[in-house]
């Protein structure tokens, strides 16, 4: 991935601490040069962009008012089995829009708040914030990534299969950074751990 030329190459960033090497943050390069990082979480969602199908575990908090006005704190800790993403792109060169629809299967390891997953409704719901928080997520990343003017998760390969003409790396990171993001998360729960 080093040489690729729709996807800007990323490696572990190791710290050492106490004698002991650490991977903290992935690096970013531009060409040849350290331009940035980002954390593990982050790149756990740019390798289920890149198509890996089998993502580590991931946790979510969720903070929601009761009723009675005192903050409720809801825990999720959901384990992909399953990835699933579709990329593609409008086509249009003058106002380009990358739509991402990402499909995972998994179990919900831990879960601990007041909702009662053994209602549909209430269950339902836990869903629906768990597929709202991986695209606000998913969003705030690429948005960065094209402020940077990186693209680590390979995006613009999407408006390169589309483009009529030379491609060159330029012509990409143009393109890339004035496109639009539209995403669709879809997240279907086949198992569960302990629910507290």
């Amino acid at each position: 991935m080093m040489t690729s030329n729709t996807m800007d190459p990323n490696l572990p960033y190791l710290i050492r601490s106490d004698g002991e090497i650490q991977i903290t943050k992935v690096a970013l390069f531009r060409v040849d040069k350290m331009i940035g990082m980002y954390s593990q979480r982050e790149g756990k969602l740019v390798q289920g962009f890149l198509g890996r199908k089998r993502l580590p575990r991931m946790s979510f908090e969720f903070k929601h008012e009761a009723k009675t006005g005192k903050k409720q704190t809801e825990k999720v800790v959901f384990d992909f089995v399953r990835a699933k993403t579709k990329v593609r792109s409008n086509g249009n060169q003058k106002k380009p829009v990358i739509h991402i629809d990402l499909r995972v299967r998994g179990m919900l390891v831990g879960y601990s708040g007041s909702k009662d997953l053994e209602k549909r409704g209430q269950f339902r719901t836990m869903v629906q914030e768990l597929e709202k928080r991986i695209s606000k997520e998913s969003m705030e990343m690429l948005v960065r990534f094209q402020k940077q003017g990186v693209d680590p998760a390979q995006l613009e390969e999407c408006i390169r299969q589309k483009y009529v003409g030379k491609w060159t790396r330029e012509t990409g990171l143009a393109l890339y950074k004035k496109a639009k993001f539209t995403i669709k998360v879809h997240v279907d729960i086949v198992g569960f751990g302990t629910l507290k």
